[in-house]
This record gives structure tokens, sequence and C-alpha cells, in this order.
């Protein structure tokens, strides 16, 4: 999926069957807000402590439109919403990603 062709409330799902996004929880001080990335759906991600693993989420837009200060979350300016739980996403991810039709 290209970035410039996202609006905000658009709905995202992993672009292959088997993938699911991985929520990876915030560790430390470096940051402060959970990242999303896509993985195959039958890795092993049991040194995840706290995974999250969803097959939809919804675009919020870029830092400004969800309030994120760049202290919170420096390397990532776009958000997702997985379940209830604001996160951001990892840069490499999107073009594993596609749009719900």
């Amino acid at each position: 999926m290209k970035v410039s062709e996202l609006e905000i409330g658009m709905m995202l799902e992993p672009a292959g069957d088997s993938e699911i996004f991985l929520v990876i929880p915030a560790w430390g001080s470096a940051q402060k807000i959970p990242y999303t990335t896509v993985r195959c759906a039958n890795l092993k991600t049991h040194s995840y402590k706290e995974r999250i693993t969803q097959r939809s989420a919804m675009y919020l837009g870029r830092r400004k439109d969800v309030h994120v200060d760049k202290r919170d979350m420096g390397w990532s300016d776009r958000y997702l919403l997985i379940g209830e739980m604001v996160t951001a996403v990892d840069p490499s991810a999107w073009r594993r990603m596609k749009e719900i039709k």
C-alpha cells in the first residue's frame, strides 16, 4: 500500500491471508506508545510477553492528528487503532497492508 493513499478512518488489513497485525508493547523510556508490524500468523511470537494480534485496523492519521508528542514515539509518524489501542506503525509494514473493501 502506498502511504500517500491513506485517508483517516480507512480500514486496513494485512495483505497476505496468513498474516496478522502484531502489536509490540512499549518498552523502557525510549518509547511510550506500542507499535504495530505485520507478521506471519504461524510465526512463533511467544517471545513477546503481551502480544496482541488482529486482522483489521483503522488508520487514525499522523502524529499531529492523534496528538502524540515526538518524545513519546520518535520514529513513527502514522498511527492505527487496533482494538481499543492507539499504536504507531512500523514504516516497513506499510508494504504488507491493504485497504478493506
